[in-house]
């Protein structure tokens, strides 16, 4: 019912398109609010461990090593903790943003956007393929969904297709995704040829005991050559090429360096679709594809400390880069991508909990700030630039205090949920390698001064409003969203108390080689966490709001560094220098070859037979059709003549 009702939803907007209209919203609502109430159902009712499960065998794949029997790819599912904290946070936010996406989609006089019915149903459609992913039992129905996720985020990005950026975009997402998708596809057939399986029981089984030298145990289990399996796995670094193959998948999905680069541009999409995608849907899909292939990752040092110091890196890489924009809903993309580093430094660290705690508190306060920066784009007609805004917090009340929520719990501020769940994160970084650790705590700080440079220029100081601008709070079917997420984003970080929420998914998150993480609270790392937290803060309230002036100081100071994080150090220039224009060289070669050489040969070969064309033309073949009358005739005679004499 999960994956299928908001497919259901999605469905019946096609099929009643023209009688739902400006209503086509309520079967997708519908749908997914659905999925979200069966989540919580089986999360209440303990029916969120009962393993993997078989709805139908789908492809044949030969003779299996169970006699009598028949190997299939199957659509199965695995339920399990972590599949219930991916779906109760996917299906949670999904709704609100659904819901939300009502009012913002339709224009002012209360008329439908052009393509509103569209618009849900690739939402719906879109819910469906991330709940597909996450319920998945085996790598190929991962794949599917993997790959479904990725075809929706092009339609949602590109939904205003007419504006030549926004159709940029959704090209530059889906083909930079396509990178990452080639490693994680050529992930997925090396664990097929090595395992013979593509089902999470059978690798993650045949993996423990293949380390554990279990030959005989693996034989009972009818896996193929099992002596071969354990050389291939503790000696030749299959098991590190395998993670390293799904965990390229892992860098373009969720946006890591050096693929992040179509995240911020994504922000050409409805603000809807930057909350739904970038918050607590797709750019989570690499996290979660990673936690629960821990046992694959863990045993390998290479494929952890990889893991490790790409998140750290994208993590202080894009705060940089946030600290200079003025686009607001790209500073919150920069922020995911930040975020996500953040995740993946906790997975490279081995503390996966903190990685699935944090992906659970940031889809509240992130899905939160994208919505309010919606609702301030949708009452400025569009304007988004911060240095056009100013002194909104009288007009958009509601709006103002969300945010602000939001970016308290982003900026990791005492008590509210992202304080919880990113500290865990900075004191496992710091356990492991002191270097991560600070990458980690420098992140905090620039991630709490770029999110409060935002809200004080756009909501506080000296009014700024764009010509013909009429700020005013958004109607209630928009804030009422805001404020379900704004209480999330306090709470949700609670359910950790006591380790609670550790102990809940450390059934799956303990494998061989990754140590079961500390519950327990690291008292020092967190005074210090909230002293810098409240430090940043207070930075930005200094140079953005109580002396601007300062601010102003620092750019004339110090030019070249201001222009290199304005123009996000020139990442985008160099791959179109280094990648895209010597592609785009040997493309204008390759058809020039073509044209030249291969048709080229073609016209020579083509040429005598046009040339023996040309000259029967222009000597026997005239037109004339007496004269071919009278060489039909001739021939035929000559014929019989033959005939008669051979007789």
């Amino acid at each position: 019912m999960i994956p299928l009702l908001p497919l259901l939803g999605t469905l019946l907007v096609g099929v009643f398109l023209r009688v739902l209209r400006g209503r086509a919203h309520w079967p997708v609502i519908l749908g997914v609010a659905g999925a979200f109430v069966v989540s919580m159902v089986m999360w209440l009712t303990g029916d969120g461990d009962i393993g993997p499960r078989e709805v139908y065998r789908w492809i044949p794949t030969g003779v299996s090593a169970l006699p009598n029997d028949e190997a299939w790819f199957s659509i199965g599912f695995l339920i399990d903790p972590l599949t219930i904290v991916m779906l109760l946070t996917v299906t949670c936010v999904s709704t609100l943003v659904v819901i939300y996406s009502v009012g913002y989609m339709r224009e002012h006089d209360g008329q439908p956007e052009r393509g509103y019915e569209r618009f849900f149903a690739f939402m719906g459609l879109f819910v469906f393929s991330m709940c597909s992913l996450v319920l998945a039992g085996n790598f190929l129905l991962l794949y599917l969904g993997w790959e479904a996720v990725g075809l929706c985020s092009y339609l949602l990005i590109g939904f205003y297709y007419q504006r030549p950026a926004a159709a940029a975009a959704a090209k530059k997402a889906f083909l930079v995704n396509r990178i990452g998708d080639f490693g994680f596809g050529l992930g997925v057939l090396l664990i097929y040829f090595t395992f013979g399986s593509l089902d999470y029981s059978t690798v993650f089984e045949a993996t423990r005991l293949a380390l554990e030298g279990n030959a005989a145990e693996l034989a009972n289990r009818h896996i193929a050559n099992p002596d071969q399996l354990i050389y291939q796995l503790g000696y030749t670094h299959r098991l590190t090429w395998i993670a390293l193959l799904l965990f390229c998948g892992a860098i373009g999905k969720s946006a890591q360096l050096p693929l992040y680069v179509w995240l911020p541009d994504a922000m050409e999409g409805p603000s809807p679709v930057s909350a739904l995608i970038h918050a607590a849907t797709m750019v989570t899909a690499g996290v979660y594809m990673v936690a629960r292939c821990g046992i694959i990752f863990a045993p390998s040092d290479t494929a952890m400390t990889v893991v490790a110091w790409i998140g750290g890196l994208t993590a202080i890489f894009s705060a940089t880069i946030a600290l200079a924009q003025y686009d607001l809903k790209r500073i919150l993309a920069y922020s995911t991508v930040s975020q996500l580093g953040y995740m993946f430094l906790a997975l490279g660290v081995a503390a996966p909990a903190a990685a699935i705690f944090h992906l659970h508190t940031h889809a509240f306060f992130k899905g939160l700030l994208f919505l309010a920066a919606g609702s301030v784009m949708h009452a400025m007609a569009g304007t988004i630039d911060i240095r056009k805004l100013g002194g909104l917090s009288k007009h958009m009340p509601i709006t103002c205090m969300t945010f602000w929520i939001g970016g308290l719990a982003l900026a990791g501020f005492p008590l509210l949920s992202g304080f919880w769940s990113k500290d865990e994160i900075v004191a496992a970084a710091l356990h492991h390698n002191t270097a991560l650790g600070v990458i980690g705590l420098v992140t905090a700080v620039m991630t709490a001064f770029y999110t409060f440079r935002a809200i004080f220029m756009t909501f506080h100081g000296q009014p700024r409003l764009p010509e013909g601008a009429h700020p005013h709070e958004q109607p209630r079917v928009m804030t009422w969203p805001l404020c379900v997420l704004a209480l999330g984003a306090v709470l949700a970080g609670y359910w950790n108390i006591a380790g609670h929420f550790a102990h809940y998914v450390e059934r799956v998150m303990t494998v061989p080689h990754w140590a079961p993480e500390e519950h327990g609270h690291d008292y020092a790392v967190m005074g210090l966490s909230a002293v810098l937290a409240i430090a940043g803060i207070a930075a930005a309230w200094l140079a953005y709001n109580k002396k601007p002036a300062i601010a102003e100081g620092v750019a004339r100071a110090l030019p070249t560094a201001y222009r290199i994080l304005n123009n996000k150090w020139y990442v985008d220039e160099i791959y179109d220098a280094c990648l895209i224009r010597p592609l785009r060289g040997i493309g204008r070669l390759c058809w020039r070859i073509d044209d030249w050489g291969i048709d080229g040969i073609i016209w020579i070969v083509t040429a005598i037979p046009r040339g023996t064309a040309w000259a029967m033309q222009q000597s026997v073949q005239r037109g004339a059709l007496q004269g071919y009358a009278l060489t039909g005739a001739l021939a035929i005679a000559i014929l019989l003549a033959w005939v008669l004499a051979k007789m």
